[in-house]
């Protein structure tokens, strides 16, 4: 991507996150707590501090697509930018949305995640960004796609989360008007400083922001060149409820090949968390593997539920609740906790029926499905 769609689209600028990489964010290795399981709740409704909050909130609340191509910097061509924008329930943060940007064509990996958080300055309204310290850290990828189901987003600590820059909003019509109210640090293409302004009504949103060198001179902005128009967009991620109170997020779907039935052979790559943020296992760890099994296998009853029909190359989350996970035992030596709620993501990797070409050599991983089994 180009310095102005990654660096500054939406003015989420990275300052100061990578010198800052090494500090843990939520959700950390160890036991997790033990005890009986809280009640989850997957929608949420905003209760805003300030009124003219809300109002702003639900300007942003949606998904959003760049009108135009973003040019990418390897030369390739360009492609759209989609965000997705949602109110949720932090403690340590009042007044908060969560964000997550994506390419259009690659919207189940978001390379952007972010904290938008709306509070008031010598009574103006104000909206901070905030990015994770650890933008890498494994307990950030449970967050792609809750937006549509919010109530399960985790409560990320404040200190987690690093402040980059203001926008102060004022009313413009039916929507709202904004601008960094003084010029930020930033190293990006010659500038030192840079400023941020939008615009948004109901169905456009547009950035503009721009770089100035130490003297005080333009150096990239100026002739439009980082202004950005959204519209808003229908998201293709489907929320979908399955038998025995498991719920499936399809975040990419393929139209051809075979669907996994029983006696398939299959392969996926996961990440499994707690709803507290905690990743439990992953097959993308250093020396993981594809968990690969034939059908059904020696799984819990919510996986087996939440994968069948999937075709090569679909990717999933599923949200299972204790019954269909691990129920009253736990799992995983006490990392699994009795009665936990357990989120995966999976990409299915492999797939053949049982009368198609013979398995890869070395034949079922049937190591790493009983390591799946007991959670490790």
């Amino acid at each position: 991507m180009t310095k102005a769609s990654i660096t500054r689209l939406f003015a989420m600028c990275a300052v100061g996150v990578a010198s800052l990489s090494t500090v843990p964010a939520f959700g950390q290795e160890g036991p997790a707590t033990q005890g009986a399981a809280q009640p989850v709740a997957f929608s949420y409704t905003a209760r805003w501090s300030d009124a003219e909050f809300g109002r702003i909130a639900d300007l942003f609340s949606g998904s959003w697509r760049t009108t135009a191509g973003v040019e990418t910097t390897d030369g390739s061509g360009s492609v759209e930018i989609v965000m997705t924008v949602t109110p949720v329930h932090l403690s340590e943060v009042p007044d908060a949305l969560y964000v997550e940007v994506a390419r259009a064509d690659a919207l189940h990996r978001p390379y952007r995640r972010a904290v938008f958080q709306l509070y008031r300055h010598s009574g103006n309204v104000r909206l901070r960004t905030l990015e994770f310290r650890n933008p890498e850290h494994e307990s950030v990828g449970l967050m792609t796609g809750l937006w549509l189901t919010p109530g399960l987003f985790p409560d990320v600590p404040r200190d987690s989360l690093i402040a980059t820059l203001d926008v102060e909003l004022t009313r413009d019509g039916e929507g709202y008007k904004g601008k960094t109210p003084y010029p930020y640090p930033t190293a990006t293409g010659g500038a030192v400083e840079m400023t941020s302004e939008l615009t948004i009504n109901r169905d456009r949103l547009t950035t503009a922001d721009r770089g100035y060198d130490a003297s005080g001179g333009v150096v990239w902005g100026s002739a439009g060149d980082a202004t950005y128009t959204y519209a808003r967009f229908d998201h293709p991620f489907r929320l979908e409820d399955r038998e025995g109170g498991i719920k499936v997020i399809v975040m990419r779907s393929n139209a051809e090949g075979i669907a996994l039935e029983d006696n398939d052979q299959v392969s996926f790559h996961y990440g499994g968390w707690l709803t507290n943020g905690m990743l439990f296992d992953s097959s993308l760890r250093p020396g993981g593997r594809p968990l690969t099994y034939q059908a059904p296998g020696r799984l819990i009853p919510g996986w087996q539920h939440a994968t069948y029909g999937m075709k090569l190359g679909d990717v999933r989350k599923f949200i299972l609740p204790p019954e269909q996970a691990y129920g009253e035992s736990g799992a995983g030596n006490g990392r699994i906790p009795p009665n936990a709620t357990l989120v995966f993501e999976v990409e299915c990797m492999f797939i053949r029926r049982p009368d198609d070409v013979p398995a890869p050599a070395g034949g079922v991983d049937s190591g790493h499905e009983g390591h799946h089994h007991d959670g490790h």
